[in-house]
């Protein structure tokens, strides 16, 4: 073994296998700081679960913050991606805006990983990382709603006069059906409530 071997072992510095490493701890850093929490969470308890040592994880992302904010980056681009694959190509102002919602509100049923974590930053005390998280999923869900509202507008389909309020009442429902699903311990059934409540809202501005 050469000194440059044993510098890289000892530093931690991913090998061939680096980005198995990276993927091991960001899958163990998921679901001990959804069942924990960030605070609960030790560094030895990650590195344990990930089969690492503690100078990976530093080499890999700097510090357990580091990691828990690379995790809450990756579930933002997840979002990101699934928010942009339920675009229906096809179709009425209307019929897109619902599915758009829908598809939204059915993905956070089924990823119960990231459901868990929605739950952690949802309790992060450091207001900053839990604002910037939600500033950056709002407007990103509130500019594909803006966008399918203002071209049914275009083509007589809707009728608003404030296309940036009825954005608002349609992530307020969102909104809802998140904390109903993060928070609330007795059982799940408000999809089909929220569903009804979409069509009644895109019944107030349908033409």
């Amino acid at each position: 073994m050469t000194s440059s071997d044993v510098d890289h072992h000892r530093l931690g510095k991913p090998d061939q296998d680096g980005n198995a490493v990276r993927e091991r701890l960001l899958g163990a850093a998921l679901q001990l700081f959804a069942r924990k929490g960030f605070e609960s969470a030790s560094v030895r308890e990650l590195t344990e679960a990930a089969k690492v040592t503690r100078p990976t994880l530093y080499y890999h992302f700097g510090s357990k913050e580091g990691l828990y904010l690379e995790l809450v980056e990756r579930l933002c681009a997840t979002v990101e991606d699934s928010i942009l694959r339920s675009l229906v190509p096809q179709g009425t102002a209307r019929v897109r805006l619902r599915s758009f919602v829908l598809k939204i509100l059915d993905s956070i049923i089924e990823d119960a990983g990231n459901q868990r974590f929605f739950f952690v930053i949802s309790l992060d005390p450091r207001r900053n990382n839990l604002s910037s998280f939600h500033e950056r999923m709002r407007n990103f869900i509130a500019a594909v709603v803006e966008l399918l509202l203002e071209e049914g507008a275009e083509k007589g389909e809707f009728e608003t006069d404030d296309v940036t309020y009825t954005t608002k009442l349609i992530l307020a429902l969102v909104d809802s059906f998140i904390y109903n699903q993060i928070f609330l311990t007795y059982p799940k059934s408000n999809r089909d409530e929220t569903e009804k409540m979409l069509d009644v809202l895109l019944d107030q501005i349908a033409l």
